[in-house]
């Protein structure tokens, strides 16, 4: 298309514009009232550049983050591997290795009250974990040189413990850590940080099914060095972190749910000296929750909110 035809296509949709702005045509026929231009596609050469919101997916994958809050329940200890449940009322996190739970107000998700420790016994190391929809926490442990995934009935301060679950390693430096389920259902595909290529190998996002062995497993991106894994509501997003220091948020997208996820990207919230190093959304995907070293902070990994 010649910039001539494009300077009088531009002409003639300004000219639309104004006329319906007054009501009238060019003629004596009254005019439709004018679209949502906000939401209207824009016509070039005949293609449609359609604007409108963004699906939830596109904002975190394009980090449209905005009014980054520091969570009053953030702790001078460094706070890390947080989790909100289904209901998006209850926010789960580790604080000096122990698990904290925080209510998280219904009106403003800014607001998170008071956390308390929740008692779990058992010599269990967390390494953090995630909600199901039926209000259980599933989070992986070690124990005895043994690290498996459990899961907890909460009650209150106290958290009932059931059998250890599969997979599990040996691996004194390659635990398993931060497990998640596909649409927050137990029966789905297991995402978890695992040994994949031996305890050696370095930290890998692997995908699976519960009560199968590692061996099962398949690598959710392809190639080591991920953690905190956390998915988009939808499923179609995966946001990781890097395992350096300090560490950078990424995002591996697939278009349907029933197919691998491409190679993780970055995704950039800061530049200077940040260390982002989990992302999790609510799910009505208003908000999403950081762990984070940032200026502004109370100086180790601190928890954050921002709109989405």
């Amino acid at each position: 298309m010649s910039c001539a035809h494009l300077g009088r296509a531009h002409l003639a949709r300004v000219a639309a514009i104004c006329a319906l702005a007054a009501g009238c045509s060019s003629g004596s026929s009254p005019v439709a009232p004018s679209p949502d231009l906000a939401t209207a596609p824009i016509v070039v050469g005949g293609g449609d550049l359609g604007v409108g919101p963004r699906s939830c997916d596109e904002r975190v994958r394009a980090g449209a983050l905005a009014r980054l809050t520091l969570l009053a329940v953030s702790t001078p200890a460094d706070d890390t591997d947080l989790a909100v449940d289904a209901s998006g009322r209850t926010l789960a996190f580790l604080s000096g290795g122990a698990l904290m739970l925080a209510p998280i107000d219904a009106a403003d998700p800014h607001t998170v009250g008071p956390a308390s420790v929740v008692t779990i016994g058992g010599g269990l190391t967390l390494a953090g974990g995630s909600f199901t929809g039926d209000g259980a926490y599933w989070f992986a442990a070690s124990t005895g040189g043994s690290s498996q995934i459990y899961r907890a009935t909460l009650s209150g301060n106290t958290a009932t413990v059931g059998v250890a679950h599969f997979p599990a390693t040996n691996c004194a430096a390659g635990a398993l850590a931060s497990p998640l389920f596909a649409a927050a259902d137990e029966t789905r595909e297991l995402f978890v940080v695992a040994p994949l290529t031996g305890c050696a190998g370095g930290s890998w996002i692997v995908s699976g099914a519960l009560d199968r062995h590692l061996g099962a497993f398949a690598a959710a991106i392809a190639s080591p060095g991920w953690r905190a894994p956390s998915l988009v509501p939808g499923d179609l997003t995966l946001v990781v972190s890097t395992t350096t220091t300090p560490a950078t948020l990424a995002v591996a997208t697939r278009g349907a749910t029933d197919v691998q996820f491409g190679p993780a990207r970055p995704l950039m919230l800061a530049v200077g000296d940040v260390d982002d190093r989990q992302l999790a959304v609510d799910p009505t995907c208003k908000v999403a929750y950081l762990v984070s070293r940032r200026d502004g902070g109370r100086g180790g990994y601190d928890l954050w909110v921002a709109d989405l």
